[in-house]
């Protein structure tokens, strides 16, 4: 296969994002036509490079669903875009399924890829039992659910560094060394794959929507979609490209910020799948949202998580935080007027990262006590312990990080001292604690 520069004309067999001599992003060279046939993602299969090999696990083929709820509320037509629906729980099996056959037909031995969760999980599943030597580096920050699917699917994880930019620069380095680079973000294929989600809107709605709102980190979706509505507007199937509405969080909102959209929200915890500090397709993605008169929004956390809770109790939808930020960016963007009709793209399932709702389930416990009191009783029953030792008592009912958050308010609070022993901190309850917590288990009878 070769990728070519459609600026310049170079052309290299070489899996590169960007052309050395003019910067384009570099396109699979190929002909395409629109004669979908068959089913799911290789239905596209004259909009995709022509491979000797191909592999499938059932990918594509999501549905576009009518909103019931978010529609009447809003007083506008919602449909979302499933990508959960996908054989590992996200879009990125799309990806996987084009970068794995390219990898089969070039008979490609070692492959790289860098990914906070996602990706690294796809593409583990469709390389299991060929025979090819796959590293996935990721993040030290990476939800444990993807994590546990890398490792079952038989990947060799690699954790390097806090952000995934750190990680793709450990991918790039690997890639230098005779690894096969199957990262999205510097993998033409990566956004080529995407793109059928563009085709499967405009066959599924019989035309496009009005506008098409997408959580953004590296920008490698919205190029992807952007590309696909391209090409079905060059093919003369369709009139305009709808409008491509980006929604990012803190701590990483770049393109946003680059968009002029001023950042409000002051709670920076980040969302796996959401903190692509610099995105590799930043130009291009802020060409692409002011050519389609769209729109940046930067969300916080809270309305990640209150519109994660909507979209599953409303909806009967259940995706991960990242996707859910493309459904606050929808509340938010609603009200300012200006909007008929959009597709909300959800990117990836929350049964993969179930234990993030624990915290946020707003009055559904989801287990028998609060947190906070269910800490308490754990310190009063073993004495004084470390963060971890609580963390594996309350058997993954929430992250180590959450528990640490809610010691430091319990001492805050004076319910609970720490203190240092061993060069560990260690924490045990106060007369004060011990108190609230006798009062708590009373009402609980």
């Amino acid at each position: 296969m070769l990728f070519k520069c459609r600026n310049c004309g170079y052309r290299t067999s070489e899996v590169v994002l960007r052309c050395p001599n003019c910067n384009s992003v570099l396109e699979p060279e190929m002909e395409v036509t629109w004669s979908p046939r068959g089913e799911g993602f290789w239905r596209y299969s004259s909009l995709l490079p022509p491979l000797s090999s191909r592999i499938s696990l059932g990918e594509g083929g999501t549905p576009l669903i009518s909103s019931r709820w978010f529609s009447r509320e809003l007083g506008i037509s919602v449909y979302f875009k499933d990508e959960s629906r996908n054989p590992t729980g996200s879009l990125y099996d799309r990806v996987a399924a084009l970068i794995s056959s390219h990898i089969l037909s070039e008979n490609i031995a070692r492959t790289v890829v860098a990914s906070d969760g996602n990706l690294g999980a796809s593409l583990s599943a469709y390389l299991a039992g060929m025979n090819i030597d796959l590293k996935v580096v990721v993040p030290r920050r990476v939800d444990p659910g993807k994590k546990a699917q890398m490792a079952l699917y038989g990947a060799e994880i690699i954790v390097h560094g806090e952000t995934l930019d750190e990680a793709v620069s450990y991918a790039l380095r690997l890639s230098r060394r005779g690894y096969y680079n199957a990262t999205a973000e510097l993998n033409p294929l990566g956004y080529t794959a995407l793109a059928t989600i563009a085709y499967e809107v405009y066959e599924q709605l019989g035309r496009t929507s009005e506008s098409i709102i997408v959580p953004t980190a590296s920008g490698t979706t919205v190029y992807g979609l952007y590309k696909g509505f391209k090409t079905l507007l060059e093919l003369g199937l369709i009139d305009e490209i709808p409008r491509i509405i980006i929604v990012q969080t803190p701590p990483c909102p770049t393109i946003a910020s680059e968009l002029g959209e001023p950042v409000l929200v002051t709670d920076t915890t980040p969302i796996t799948g959401l903190t692509y500090c610099k995105p590799p397709l930043l130009r291009e993605v802020v060409d692409i949202v002011k050519k389609t008169h769209g729109k940046a929004i930067v969300v916080s956390i809270r309305e990640v998580y209150e519109a994660a809770l909507e979209l599953a109790g409303k909806e009967g939808l259940l995706v991960e935080p990242a996707s859910a930020a493309a459904v606050a960016g929808l509340k938010r963007l609603a009200p300012m007027g200006g909007l008929s009709e959009t597709i909300v793209l959800l990117t990836g399932s929350g049964l993969k990262v179930i234990s993030s709702y624990f915290e946020r389930a707003r009055g559904r416990t989801l287990y028998s006590v609060p947190t906070k009191a269910e800490i308490l009783r754990i310190i009063d029953e073993h004495g004084e312990m470390h963060g971890y030792a609580i963390w594996r008592l309350m058997e993954g009912k929430i992250t180590p990080q959450s528990v640490y958050q809610h010691l430091r308010e319990l001492e805050e609070r004076g319910f609970v001292k720490a203190e240092y022993k061993e060069r560990r901190k260690v924490y045990r309850l106060t007369e004060k604690g011990k108190r609230v917590l006798e009062l708590f288990l009373q009402l609980i009878e």
